[in-house]
């Protein structure tokens, strides 16, 4: 495991340009990407780039980011999700079936998914070359982290995953899960009928530790998820 100030320094280390954004495109795609779209993708992901690392200058010099179009609703999200694959890869799922096409999946929801899967990069929370340990408390966090940092940039949240009044009980649960529980059950659709428990969890974390520490996301980036969960629960590190 890193230590705070080792993944600070990482975090902080500048570099004189934004990040070179490569673009490509899924063959296995279940339409084409009009140029007209691929042009608007390529200054979106450039512009957000950039943005991401005058924030977080850990951010990575070279991005790839593959475009995969879709036919499952995304409605929830904008018309857009995406995974951080390995260090300096990002895929992007846009759906052809979302309202107004692959032109308003780009407008209404590329911009927020590419903050949130950026700051994962910066982060090293990744599906390959992972930097953290397993458990559902651990993945709560990183993804509460990148998304209550792509709600603060991007000015876009979504209802999806807004924490119930009881989400207390949710923290309770996930941290008396055992290491190897079913991470899709925990993080996307649980058997009981609920959604993003996971996610849902992480970002109450998030907002209690920035309460109880008075730090910002951008300070909370820095802090391994052990101890965010220890500000959320009782604001000490």
């Amino acid at each position: 495991m890193f230590t705070h100030a080792l993944l600070l320094l990482r975090l902080a280390v500048p570099t004189a340009t934004d990040p070179e954004v490569t673009v490509v495109y899924d063959s296995a795609g279940v339409v084409e990407v009009p140029v007209e779209v691929r042009a608007q993708i390529q200054a979106t992901a450039t512009e957000v780039a950039g943005a991401v690392r005058t924030l977080l200058p850990g951010l990575t010099d070279r991005i790839k980011v593959t475009i995969q179009t879709i036919d499952r609703d995304l409605s929830s999200v904008g018309g857009a999700a995406g995974r951080a694959d390995a260090p300096g890869e990002v895929v992007v799922m846009l759906s052809a079936t979302y309202p107004g096409g692959l032109d308003a999946a780009v407008r209404d929801g590329l911009a927020t998914v590419l903050y949130h899967e950026f700051h994962h990069l910066v982060r090293g929370w990744t599906i390959q070359e992972n930097r953290f340990g397993p458990g559902i408390p651990i993945a709560a966090v990183n993804e509460g982290l990148a998304g209550v940092f792509a709600d603060t940039y991007s000015g876009v949240s979504h209802a999806r995953f807004d924490y119930p009044d009881n989400v207390e009980e949710w923290l309770d649960e996930l941290l008396a899960l055992p290491l190897d529980a079913d991470y899709n059950e925990w993080m996307n659709d649980h058997p009981d009928g609920r959604i993003a428990v996971g996610y849902r969890t992480g970002r109450y974390v998030v907002h209690q530790a920035m309460r109880h520490s008075g730090m910002s996301i951008l300070e909370l980036t820095a802090v391994p998820p052990e101890e965010i969960l220890a500000m959320a629960r009782n604001g000490k590190r």
